[in-house]
């Protein structure tokens, strides 16, 4: 008698499910959450962003006939010729079920397994069983055979985190699944009822034997015939996850992340945090960026090619973005991101920054020049000199100068602190901060004197926007990190609009480009010169040795380089912005331009006496292009290379 009440259970579900009506009708498959991507600017993918479920959905199209058949055979037989439910599948399982004594196996079909991932979440109980199958002979006739399949194979587990054939695929075999062999696929079918115990990474002996499994499966349903069958049976397990097999590591690490978190700040993706992680992580969202893996992987050789010793020398950040559009092309936030310690993970490139040393000074000069003061204006350059500014204050006292006087030229190019100080009074602490947020600075700028020697954290990549503005005769870009965001059905999510705003004057602009071009060949920064192409730069040294950096361009392509050690109070004695940062510039932007056309920089301007006012009118307009090469000339400045005098 016990074993009659299974088998009128199993029975009961043909005569029943016809009739049985649950309240959804015409059931609405849910989406199923799945792992967005995130993309360098030349397609290639730089990771995948997933939540608990690793998930990348595709089309049934993009599923190879092997792969569909494998499944098939395996699961579901006479998949393509019953409606939901097989009565001839529930008699076998009757059979089985009568021998076992109890519910073993219950029939279901591809359909009914869908129906029981995607719409219900019920114990296994006749009741249940009803509603399964019930919604598996709606979903038959609202859907396609071709899309029931789809649903399936993109929603069930095959084991080590991969949800979906896509995820299986790359898992275990670092390849889209449209790409598999038939070898492979009859894995990946074995996995559907074995996802742990038999995933080819950690158990390949029993991976092998549900494969054969799947092939003799095949071959007595003749999808494949005795050849193909024979040659697939010998053929060894090819598996290739990815390296690491945990899929952590990835190009541009620090860089990933600020496009992840710019993602989950941003309030047009979603009102609060928590949808904003669930689209990202789990919306199949393809993510565009700007990152050139090339140049990415240029400035992290620059930085070992220089400073090679990860566990003596000091850190390394290096940010390069295009003038004229902004896009971030390199970003070097630290030496090791996967290292232990949250504090590996801190990117240098941004955060609160570090002191910039005298290559805030362009920023007191641009302040000048549009206060109209002519180039030939001199100050004192003493070694050390003192400023007053009321009874009882201690003085200012600022050191390094080359003695005599100093034009606003030589200052700049022999980095000159000194008169520089003096300079800086004129001009305004409040004028030159202003000067400086205009042109690209977004850290907090205290209006004091000591601003001009780098008193006021800066982050690379604000100097390297910043500079960028010079470059760009003026018009100031916004730095872009990513180009477009599309949705999982290919629709457009998000997109950049290129926004830009003069800031300066394109006469003070250019000046101040060709000074600074002087402050490579003959200044402070000639080790970054790269022979054959104009460099505009400056360096920069910070109090007690506790910073380095240079900071130059060329008509396409704006650098900051920074070194440093994370404590701010380690020095660094002996380095200056015009060695290792210097020679880490030249290290990456000499090979990052041996593949582009030579553009000089625009000629210098007559004169640059007049005050013009910064605009304050935003436009959105496509970037300029750059301007038409012209042939190489003789440098202005000539003779003997000055003192560094910065510190």
């Amino acid at each position: 008698m016990r074993r009659l009440v299974p088998t009128l259970s199993i029975v009961a579900l043909v005569a029943v499910a016809c009739s049985y009506t649950p309240i959804t009708i015409a059931p609405e498959v849910p989406d199923t959450a799945q792992s967005s991507s995130m993309y360098a600017s030349d397609g290639s993918l730089l990771t995948v962003l997933h939540g608990e479920e690793n998930r990348v959905n595709v089309r049934f199209e993009q599923m190879p006939d092997h792969l569909i058949d494998a499944v098939v055979a395996i699961e579901d037989e006479r998949f393509w010729l019953h409606q939901g439910v097989d009565p001839i599948g529930l008699v076998r399982a009757v059979r089985r079920n009568v021998t076992e004594g109890g519910i073993a196996e219950g029939g279901s079909t591809i359909t009914q397994q869908t129906v029981k991932n995607l719409l219900l979440e019920r114990e296994r109980s006749l009741g249940g069983k009803l509603e399964e199958a019930s919604l598996a002979l709606q979903l038959e006739r609202t859907h396609s055979k071709e899309r029931v399949l789809e649903l399936y194979l993109n929603s069930i587990y095959f084991g080590k985190g991969a949800y979906g054939v896509e995820a299986a695929s790359r898992t275990y075999f670092n390849k889209s699944v449209s790409d598999i062999t038939l070898s492979e696929a009859a894995v990946l079918a074995g996995l559907i009822k074995f996802p742990n115990a038999a995933n080819p990474i950690d158990y390949a002996d029993r991976a092998i034997d549900r494969r054969d499994i799947v092939l003799d499966a095949m071959y007595g349903l003749e999808m494949i015939d005795t050849e193909t069958y024979e040659a697939v049976l010998v053929e060894p397990l090819d598996v290739r996850p990815p390296i690491p097999a945990s899929f952590d590591r990835y190009p541009a690490p620090h860089f990933v992340e600020e496009v992840t978190q710019w993602f989950l700040r941003n309030p047009e993706f979603g009102e609060t945090r928590a949808d904003r992680i669930q689209l990202l992580f789990g919306g199949g969202l393809r993510i565009h960026t700007t990152i050139d893996p090339v140049l990415q992987a240029q400035a992290e050789s620059a930085r070992d090619q220089i400073l090679p010793d990860g566990s003596t020398d000091p850190e390394v950040s290096v940010v390069a973005l295009e003038p004229r559009s902004g896009k971030v092309r390199a970003m070097v936030g630290g030496r090791d991101f996967w290292a232990e310690g949250r504090s590996a993970r801190y990117n240098l490139a941004m955060g609160n920054g570090r002191g910039g040393g005298s290559s805030y000074k362009p920023f007191v000069l641009a302040a000048a020049l549009s206060q109209g003061m002519p180039l030939d204006r001199s100050y004192p350059a003493p070694n050390r000199t003192e400023f007053n500014f009321a009874p009882g204050q201690d003085p200012w006292v600022v050191t390094g100068g080359g003695g005599g006087s100093s034009d606003l030229v030589r200052m700049t190019v022999s980095s000159h602190n000194t008169a520089y100080a003096a300079l800086m009074l004129d001009v305004g602490p409040s004028n030159a901060v202003a000067m400086a947020r205009d042109l690209g600075i977004t850290t907090p700028q205290n209006p004091v004197p000591a601003a001009v020697l780098g008193s006021e954290n800066v982050t690379p990549l604000d100097m390297a926007n910043a500079y960028a503005t010079f470059a760009n005769a003026g018009i100031h870009v916004p730095p872009v990190m990513v180009d477009q965001i599309v949705r999982a059905d290919g629709t457009i999510l998000w997109e950049h609009s290129h926004t830009q705003r003069r800031v300066l004057d394109a006469d003070i602009a250019d000046t101040i480009t060709h000074i600074l071009v002087d402050a490579t060949e003959v200044g402070t920064g000639t080790r970054a010169r790269i022979p054959g192409r104009p460099v505009a730069g400056k360096t920069g040294t910070g109090t007690g040795f506790k910073d380095a950096w240079f900071v130059g361009y060329t008509p396409q392509l704006a650098t900051a380089v920074w070194v440093g050690y994370p404590d701010e109070e380690t020095e660094m004695p002996g380095m200056f912005g015009g060695t290792a940062p210097a020679q880490i510039f030249h290290a990456f932007m000499a090979p990052a331009h041996e593949e582009l056309p030579v553009f000089e920089f625009r000629p210098m301007p007559t004169t640059t006496t007049v005050p013009v006012p910064r605009a304050v009118t935003e436009t959105t307009a496509p970037p300029p292009p750059p301007p038409p090469p012209t042939a190489p000339g003789e440098e202005d400045v000539q003779g003997g290379e000055f003192q560094e005098v910065e510190p």
